[in-house]
């Protein structure tokens, strides 16, 4: 797996994937307004989850992610990544929590989306988030790591609950930002964020 170090100009936008996931792709997740510079000069403790899932029922977890190593936390948020995009086909968003500290916002956002994703009446048939490329941002070391990870989503069929094809989504860009922390045995997601070039 190739590891590029190097700062990408970012606006972190208050949102995560998803939001876009609920909108069905092409139109602007609500409540996206809001925009900070991103900043990880400091650690803090938080509280995990005490599930530690090895794969969800799709998505294995790579042997690298389990590792303390720079690789290995890109392995690890990029997996999420994936994990997150199988959390709305399966309209189960418990994997997302147990794979991230209970103080990120980001991810607890896309937990209750996808719980909710079955009762709009449509889900995503298959997973959406194809992975092309990740950046570790020059700040990041040891426990903590910022990785910017590059992706698509694809375009896949919404359907209902008879797995009838309702519409589409559009295919668009995905630009993440997650910030992960080494508990001493595992990695966990301990902020995420949607990024937007400036």
């Amino acid at each position: 797996m190739q590891v590029r170090r190097g700062a990408f100009t970012a606006v972190v936008v208050a949102g995560s994937l998803a939001l876009a996931a609920c909108t069905g792709g092409g139109e602007s997740p609500p409540s996206a307004t809001s925009s900070t510079t991103s900043s990880s000069s400091s650690s803090t403790t938080s509280s995990t989850t005490t599930q530690s899932p090895s794969a969800t029922k799709t998505v294995a977890l790579p042997p690298e992610a389990t590792k303390h190593t720079e690789a290995g936390a890109v392995a690890f948020a990029k997996y999420f990544l994936q994990v997150s995009s199988e959390a709305f086909v399966e309209g189960d968003g418990s994997t997302v929590r147990a794979l991230s500290e209970s103080s990120c916002t980001g991810c607890g956002a896309i937990a209750r989306a996808a719980d909710n994703e079955y009762a709009d009446g449509l889900h995503p048939a298959t997973a959406r988030f194809v992975f092309r490329d990740s950046n570790v941002q020059p700040s990041s070391s040891g426990d903590l790591r910022v990785i910017d990870v590059i992706g698509t989503e694809r375009s896949v069929a919404m359907v209902d609950a008879a797995g009838a094809e309702k519409r589409r989504t559009k295919a668009e860009p995905s630009w993440t930002r997650s910030t992960v922390r080494w508990t001493g045995r595992e990695w966990v997601m301990q902020d995420f964020a949607v990024v937007k070039q400036s």
